[in-house]
């Protein structure tokens, strides 16, 4: 009931509340439509950048809040005035209820993107993805127009992210007890960010929120002199205040290091994503 009526209020007045949904095959094959057309533009992007490639991929895989859509919306923002030669990939369940907008986020569409456009990157290149989901202990809750769909575990993510190839890649993941993941998802060349310790909730998923408290305190008033770093230790502290304000558990986000990623997670984020220099340029 609690689901149905979260559902009810994002239709915004609308007189057919039925939210498109990848059960339909009308909606099935446009979303497919949409994914493909994303892909070939982020190909075509990648396959013309100058090294070192970098791919911004979001996905917001929840439909009962705003939040997550908003979360991917930031971060593509945020990180794409920064680096606006990257390619882009974004794929969310907020509820649409006459046309599509985007591609439906699930596990089969975030590994085949990811399968897609591994065929296009190489060592050198930069991943940076979002994640906005409900979650548990090791796992991402899949949600579309309010029917479950298949949740993906910390391996199941982990095979996801391989198929990028031996890629440099900044993991972000806004969930609660996204923690969890970290063992599964740790590699040598990766960074990874979550907006909760394994055992504790993050905040900022009500239906109606702009932003997860996590991503909000992240990206919100972004810095682009600080490293990435500083900028998880910044935003550690806003979300803290934010919960001690609240009076809840506090959320205790989380950063993980790979051992070759050292250096990047101390350089300022504009000098990490700044787009390459032209021969001769200073």
């Amino acid at each position: 009931m609690l689901r149905t009526a979260c559902v009810a209020l994002l239709c915004l007045g609308l007189s057919a509340c039925a939210a498109l949904n990848p059960k339909q095959d009308q909606w099935a094959q446009r979303s497919d439509v949409l994914l493909g057309a994303q892909l070939t533009a982020a190909t075509s992007t990648l396959a013309q950048s100058p090294p070192p490639k970098i791919l911004l991929a979001a996905f917001a895989m929840h439909s009962d809040s705003l939040a997550f859509q908003g979360d991917t919306e930031l971060f593509l923002q945020r990180f794409g005035e920064l680096a606006p030669q990257a390619a882009r990939l974004h794929l969310s369940n907020r509820p649409a209820f006459r046309e599509l907008p985007l591609p439906f986020a699930t596990g089969g569409t975030l590994g085949h993107s990811f399968a897609t456009l591994g065929r296009q990157l190489d060592t050198d290149s930069l991943v940076v993805i979002l994640i906005s989901s409900h979650g548990n202990k090791n796992v991402l809750a899949v949600d579309i127009a309010g029917d479950d769909f298949p949740a993906i575990s910390g391996r199941r993510l982990r095979t996801e992210l391989d198929k990028l190839g031996n890629v440099r890649s900044i993991v972000i993941v806004s969930a609660c007890f996204s923690g969890s993941l970290i063992p599964a998802l740790e590699h040598e060349r990766r960074i990874i960010l979550t907006a909760a310790s394994a055992e504790r909730p993050s905040f900022g998923c009500q239906t109606n929120s702009s932003n997860t408290f996590f991503i909000d305190g992240l990206l919100r008033d972004l810095d682009t002199d600080l490293s990435l770093r500083q900028l998880y230790a910044q935003a550690q502290q806003r979300v803290t205040a934010r919960e001690k304000a609240m009076k809840v558990l506090p959320s205790e986000p989380q950063m993980s290091v790979g051992a070759a990623m050292q250096e990047l997670a101390e350089r300022p984020l504009r000098e990490l994503l700044a787009p390459a220099q032209k021969n001769g340029a200073p």
